[in-house]
C-alpha cells in the first residue's frame, strides 16, 4: 500500500538511508571503544542453503569481563563491515 502512495518510494529510501545512518554512527563509535580480554566460547560456520546457491553463516559466542561485571555475546559486528573493516585499518595506520 505504501508503494502506492505518491512520494512512498521516497518515504522508503529515507527510512533506508536513517537505518544505515545509524549503524555508520554506531561503528564509528565502536572504534573508540576499550579493548579488555575475553575467551570464545563457541565458533564455526554453518551453511545455509537457498534456492539460488550456498550462503554460509558465522556463529560465534564469547564471554568477556568490564569493570568487574562479566557479559556474554554473539554479535561479531556493529556497523557495515567494509565500514568498519576501512575504519580500522585507519585506526592501526595512524598509531
Amino acid at each position: 500500500m505504501l508503494l502506492l502512495w505518491p512520494g512512498g518510494g521516497l518515504l522508503i529510501c529515507m527510512v533506508v538511508a536513517a537505518i544505515w545512518l545509524r549503524r555508520v554512527h554506531l561503528a564509528d563509535r565502536a572504534l573508540g571503544w576499550r579493548t579488555t580480554d575475553g575467551e570464545i566460547l563457541l565458533s564455526d560456520v554453518v551453511e545455509v542453503p537457498t534456492s539460488e546457491d550456498d550462503h554460509y553463516q558465522v556463529r560465534v559466542s564469547y564471554r568477556y569481563r568490564v569493570n568487574g561485571r562479566n557479559f556474554k555475546g554473539t554479535q561479531i559486528r556493529v556497523g557495515p563491515k567494509k565500514l568498519v573493516f576501512e575504519k580500522a585499518v585507519q585506526r592501526d595506520q595512524a598509531g
